[in-house]
């Protein structure tokens, strides 16, 4: 049986429904530009991280955490996803990766920023040509330009995973470690990947890993503390949510699986607490989650009436 927070996060991610507009285009100054077509990540970062706030646009939050997952800022990459895209910034994003493409049609993180771009957009523009997906075939070329870029492996993992190509998808992300065992992501995404296949030993192997070179990756600590309770271990499972909650309050997911596992344990007023403090901090983009959350309070609140 999948569990329940992975079926909620991936049904969210891949339930959109973008609309066709008048072209949008992102707007990246030069010198972040620049900085993408040479990989220099840690300069995107710098570069962008002064323009962020409550009100930064979607495409500046997704370029902001590619760069950070490529260096190994994941909760900080967590953290460019809280906010509801529209459907004009997605396909903003997609223009500028188009742009970018068109300039530079043989580099490297173009060709993987354009990939991904391709695939956010795969509801509403042809998705393959001639058999062939156009998201991976991008990634495929980057892969075939550098073979030894690991970041490389992990974005088209990535995309195998989205189309529900896990073996494919085992497959990158076990080459990506080969090539950098320390790029944090693809340990993750690993066992995001056991996870959904249910084998759920090595899901919290590779949880464990990612946790041993990122011990405050609140997404891994939720995950893996979701695993447990999978397998029925309630005391991990609630120790890791603590530490996500710790390590990253922002990380609101944490309170779910917090709630799902007393709930699984038959501890209702423990259950409702938890479930409430998701209710509450959860941003829009977790709505259909935070609806779940609350039907579940309203049955535990009944129950407790008899």
């Amino acid at each position: 049986m999948k569990h329940l927070l992975l079926t909620l996060i991936t049904t969210f991610a891949f339930m959109a429904v973008l609309i066709v507009s008048a072209p949008q285009v992102a707007a990246f100054d030069k010198q972040v530009e620049e900085a993408v077509v040479a990989a220099d990540w840690n300069k995107v970062v710098e570069s962008i991280s002064p323009t962020l706030g409550m009100g930064a646009d979607f495409p500046s939050r997704l370029l902001m955490m590619h760069a950070c997952r490529a260096t190994n800022r994941n909760n900080s990459a967590e953290r460019q996803l809280d906010i509801e895209p529209i459907d004009k910034d997605r396909l903003a994003w997609f223009n500028w990766a188009d742009s970018m493409r068109a300039a530079h049609p043989e580099n490297t993180p173009v060709l993987l920023l354009w990939a991904d771009a391709r695939f956010k957009l795969r509801r509403v523009k042809e998705y393959q040509d001639e058999g062939v997906s156009l998201p991976l075939a991008s990634a495929s070329r980057a892969i075939d330009l550098d073979a030894d870029l690991a970041f490389a492996y992990k974005v088209r993992g990535d995309i195998y995973f989205g189309e529900r190509r896990y073996d494919h998808a085992l497959s990158d992300y076990k080459k990506a470690v080969e090539l950098d065992p320390k790029l944090v992501e693809a340990r993750f995404n690993l066992g995001t990947t056991y996870e959904q296949k249910g084998e759920f030993d090595q899901a919290v192997e590779e949880y464990t890993a990612a946790l041993k070179l990122s011990p405050k990756f609140a997404k891994a600590l939720t995950f893996r503390g979701a695993v447990y309770r999978e397998q029925e271990k309630i005391n991990e499972a609630i120790e890791d949510c603590n530490a996500s909650i710790k390590s990253d309050p922002t990380y609101v997911m944490a309170h779910f699986v917090k709630a799902m596992t007393y709930f699984q344990a038959d501890m209702k007023d423990l259950s409702i607490e938890s479930f409430q403090a998701f209710i509450d901090a959860a941003p829009p983009k977790f709505a259909r989650i935070a609806r779940n959350a609350q039907a579940r309070v309203k049955m535990l609140e009944k129950a407790q009436d008899y």
